[in-house]
C-alpha cells in the first residue's frame, strides 16, 4: 500500500512506524516511547540501508579520482545537494554547503567572519535569550576576539522573540542578527519573515538556526530573506554527523573560509617568495577535506522520505499531538507549564512537576521505556533569573511517528512517578 492512499492520519502513522526498526523493538521487555526527538530523530530503513549499500557497493572518496566508484559517489553527493537546494528553496546548489551539523555550521561562519575581518571594533551582534548554546557561544567567542558587543533580545510572555524587540536593539553598529526559527526549550516559533524584512531594511546580516525547524516546517529561504541558515540531518531522519549550511551569494563572496585544505583552492603559487593560493568558489571553498559521504547519502534518503509524506502532514500531526499532550498534562495538578499553557508550540512541551526534580522524573520514566529530556536543554541563558528563572525542566518532543496512545501511556507513567516520588 502507498502512504498517500491512506486516508486516516492514525492509519498513516501506523503505516510509517513500520519503517523504523527501533520503534518495533523491546528494551527490558518494553516497547520504547521515544519523546526525545528534539535531541535526535529515529532513522527509517531506507536511510539505514543506504549507508550499508554505499559501503558495500561503491565506497570511494569524492570529487578527486576518476574511477567508477569515485564518480558514482560524487554523483550521489551532488544529487543530494540539489535535493537540499529544493528542500529549502535556495537559489543554487552553490549556496549549499555540507557540514557536520548545526553547531559546525555556526562555528564555520563565526570563524570565517573573524578570519575575513568582517567586523569593526564595537560592532554589534543581536542574539536572543532563547538560543541554544551552539547559537550563543560561537558569537560570544567571536565578540571576545574581535572586541564586539553582544545584545540579547528578550522573549515575551508567549515565548516569542518579536520583530519589534529585535528592531529596538538595532543601531548603526549592528551587523548581524542570529536567531532560531523554533527554539529547543519551549518549541515556540519566531516570525522569521518579518525579522528578515527588518534585517534587509537596515542592511544587517540575518543568520537562522533552523535545527528544530527543518524537521517540522517547510523552509523557504527566499521568503525568509536570510544570509545564512543551518540545520542538522540527524534531527530529520538522517545519520549523525551531517548538516547543512546555506550561505547567500553576497556573503559567499565576502567571506574567506577558516577551514583550508583539499578541495578549497583552485591553485597554489609563489609570489614574491611567498606561498599564496586562490580559493575555490562556493561551495568548495567551505568544504575542506573528505566529507561525511555516507551521512550525505543518508540525508538524501531522509529528505526523499520527508518529501513523500509531506511537510504539511508533519506539521498537522505535530499540532494534533501538541494539543492532545497539553490537554492531558493540564489534568495533572502537579504539572507546571513553562511560561503558560497557551504557547504557540511546535512539537515540544516543557514543564516541571511540583517538588520533584526533572532529572529524577527522567530517570524513573526511563525504567518504563519512556525517553525524555531533563535539565537546561543546552540553553543556559534562557534559565537565568531574569528569563525563565528555572533550574531545570522536563521536555517531551514529538515527531510524525509518535501517537496519542503513546501520550496516554506517558501520562500513566508520569502519574506513577508523581505518586512514588512526591
Amino acid at each position: 500500500m502507498d502512504f498517500k492512499q491512506i486516508k486516516s492520519n492514525v492509519e498513516k502513522v501506523k503505516f510509517l512506524r513500520k519503517d523504523f526498526p527501533i520503534l518495533n523493538k523491546k528494551f527490558d521487555n518494553k516497547h520504547i516511547i521515544y519523546f526525545d526527538n528534539a535531541a535526535t530523530s529515529q532513522k527509517p530503513k531506507n536511510v539505514i540501508y543506504s549507508n550499508v549499500e554505499y559501503y558495500e557497493n561503491y565506497n570511494a572518496n569524492v570529487h578527486r579520482s576518476g574511477h567508477k566508484f569515485a564518480i558514482q559517489s560524487s554523483i550521489k553527493i551532488e544529487k543530494t545537494r540539489e535535493l537540499v537546494k529544493n528542500f529549502i528553496n535556495a537559489e543554487s546548489t552553490k549556496n549549499i554547503i555540507f557540514t557536520s551539523g548545526t553547531t559546525d555550521g555556526i562555528n564555520t561562519i563565526a570563524s570565517s567572519f573573524f578570519y575575513s575581518k568582517y567586523f569593526k571594533k564595537k560592532d554589534e551582534i543581536i542574539l536572543t535569550t532563547l538560543e541554544h548554546n551552539s547559537n550563543l557561544l560561537p558569537w560570544v567567542n567571536l565578540a571576545n576576539l574581535a572586541n564586539l558587543t553582544i545584545k540579547l533580545a528578550k522573549f515575551n510572555e508567549m515565548g516569542i522573540i518579536t520583530p519589534e524587540e529585535i528592531e529596538k536593539l538595532i543601531t548603526e553598529k549592528t551587523k548581524l542578527i542570529s536567531i532560531s526559527g523554533i527554539n529547543n526549550t519551549l518549541g515556540t516559533i519566531n516570525d522569521l519573515e518579518s525579522i528578515g524584512k527588518i534585517a534587509k531594511k537596515y542592511n544587517i546580516c540575518l543568520f537562522v538556526d533552523a535545527a528544530q525547524m527543518a524537521p517540522h516546517i517547510k523552509i523557504d529561504i527566499k521568503k525568509i530573506g536570510c544570509d545564512f541558515l543551518v540545520f542538522s540531518g540527524h534531527k530529520m531522519l538522517a545519520p549523525t554527523g551531517i548538516g547543512i549550511l546555506y550561505i547567500s551569494n553576497n556573503m559567499a563572496e565576502k567571506l574567506h573560509s577558516s577551514k583550508l585544505g583539499g578541495n578549497t583552492v583552485e591553485e597554489i603559487f609563489i609570489e614574491n617568495e611567498k606561498i599564496k593560493f586562490k580559493s575555490s568558489d562556493c561551495p568548495n571553498k567551505f568544504e575542506s577535506g573528505t566529507p561525511n559521504i555516507a551521512g550525505i547519502i543518508g540525508l538524501e534518503e531522509a529528505i526523499k522520505y520527508l518529501n513523500n509524506i509531506s511537510m504539511n502532514f508533519i506539521l498537522e500531526h505535530d499540532q494534533q499531538l501538541i494539543e492532545y499532550g497539553v490537554k492531558k498534562l493540564q489534568e495533572l495538578d502537579e504539572v507546571e507549564f513553562i511560561l503558560n499553557t497557551n504557547l504557540k508550540r511546535n512539537s515540544i512541551i516543557s514543564f516541571t512537576v511540583k517538588n520533584i526534580h526533572s532529572h529524577d522524573i527522567e530517570t524513573y520514566l526511563d525504567t518504563m521505556g519512556i525517553a525524555t529530556r531533563a535539565g537546561k536543554t543546552c540553553s543556559y541563558v534562557a534559565f537565568f533569573p531574569e528569563n525563565l528563572n528555572k533550574n531545570h525542566l522536563l521536555r517531551i518532543s514529538f515527531y510524525f511517528y509518535n501517537t496519542q496512545e503513546e501520550i496516554d501511556n506517558f501520562i500513566l507513567g508520569l502519574k506513577k512517578v508523581i505518586k512514588e516520588l512526591s
